[in-house]
Parts: C-alpha cells; sequence; structure tokens
C-alpha cells in the first residue's frame, strides 16, 4: 500500500501538485459541497499526504479560496479575450462580453452555480476585488467584472455612454445577463436555439437608457 502511494506522489514531484489539489478542490466543490472538502479528501484524491498539501497552502480555508478564484479566473480569461480585441469598436466588445458570460454559463453550468451561489459566498468577497480597477497588464489576474467597468469607462470616454457612474451602468449590464443567463440554465427558458435573439434584445434595451 506505501509502495503504491509513493509511485502517485511521484507525479507530483516536479510541482504541479499545487495546480491539481486547486483543480480537484474546485471539482469537489462543483459534485459535493463545500463542507465535503477537507484535506484528507484531498490527499486520498491525489495520491499524496496531507503534509504534501500543507507545503501549498497553510489552511483549507486559503486552499478553498485559490479554488474559487481560479473558477473565477476562468471567466476573466473570456473576458480579458474580447477586451483585448481592438479590431472590435468598444460597444461591441462590451456586447461580446455579455455573449461570453452566457455561454460561459450554459457550458459551464455546476461550475457557475458554485460560483454565483450562496456555496462560496464568503469566500467569493474574499478572493474577488469589486473596488479594484483593471490592469491589462496584470492578464493572469484579469476580475471579469473589472473588465466590464474598464470597457464601460472607455465607452464614456468616447462619447458613447453618458457619463454617470461607471460601476452602476455595469452593474445594470451584468444583472441582466446573469438573470437571462440563469433563466436559461435552470430551465426557464426552453428557447436555447434563441438564446443570441433574446441577448441581442435585452442588451439593446440596457443601451438605450445609458447611450448618449
Amino acid at each position: 500500500m506505501k509502495e503504491k502511494t509513493r509511485k502517485k506522489t511521484d507525479t507530483y514531484h516536479h510541482g504541479n501538485l499545487k495546480e491539481a489539489l486547486i483543480t480537484t478542490t474546485l471539482e469537489l466543490i462543483c459534485e459535493e459541497d463545500i463542507s465535503k472538502v477537507t484535506m484528507r479528501e484531498l490527499a486520498t484524491r491525489l495520491g499524496t499526504s496531507r503534509t504534501a498539501l500543507y507545503r501549498h497552502f497553510a489552511s483549507k480555508e486559503a486552499l478553498i479560496q485559490a479554488a474559487v478564484k481560479s473558477g473565477f479566473d476562468r471567466l476573466g480569461e473570456a473576458f480579458l479575450a474580447v477586451y483585448q480585441d481592438g479590431e472590435i469598436d468598444t460597444v461591441e466588445r462590451i456586447r461580446r462580453l455579455g455573449l461570453a458570460y452566457l455561454h460561459f454559463g450554459m457550458q459551464n453550468t455546476a461550475l457557475f452555480r458554485v460560483l454565483f451561489g450562496r456555496k462560496v459566498m464568503v469566500e467569493r468577497e474574499e478572493a474577488c476585488d469589486r473596488d479594484g480597477v483593471f490592469n491589462p497588464e496584470e492578464a493572469s489576474d484579469s476580475d471579469a467584472f473589472l473588465i466590464l467597468v474598464a470597457l464601460v469607462k472607455q465607452a464614456q470616454d468616447e462619447g458613447l455612454f453618458k457619463h454617470e457612474d461607471a460601476t452602476l451602468q455595469s452593474m445594470v449590464i451584468w444583472s441582466m445577463i446573469h438573470g437571462l443567463t440563469v433563466l436559461i440554465i435552470d430551465g426557464h427558458l426552453f428557447l436555447q436555439e434563441n438564446v443570441d435573439t433574446i441577448f441581442a434584445m435585452g442588451f439593446n434595451t440596457i443601451l438605450e437608457g445609458i447611450r448618449r
């Protein structure tokens, strides 16, 4: 038994245990519940020792926070790709952010529910800096909401949006997209073949209120 465990542990000698630990923790939260996350269970799933896990995270709480952040980073990466597309205008990039959010939720339903549900509410608040400012130079640490705010501010600077509170305008846009996403993945809207059409109508309605 010891020999078998040692062979499994060897696969993490090149520094990928931390990444595997974060991924497995997020999977466990999605599959079960945050209460099911224990260092013993994670060590068993990864075929290593709890001591090895604690070399990367001082506590289970720190690990869960890192796992939640990694989930949001996946959404942030999708947003960042849109943000960096200089071939399209600002309003179109905001529209594409919305579509990216919508399709992220539809394609990663369990993860989406965890990230925006009550399971990790405390960890979400600790992992996400809602009062920060998006920095394009820190592409590996991109908060999706801050990217949206940055584009809304850019639209204001270009004279496309009203010069009102950019954060509030972003919250209105986000709320419409999030509500539509939840209605679809929870089965309240059975029109998935017309998702983009429904989104376009909602997005255009909001634009009417914030355009100059």
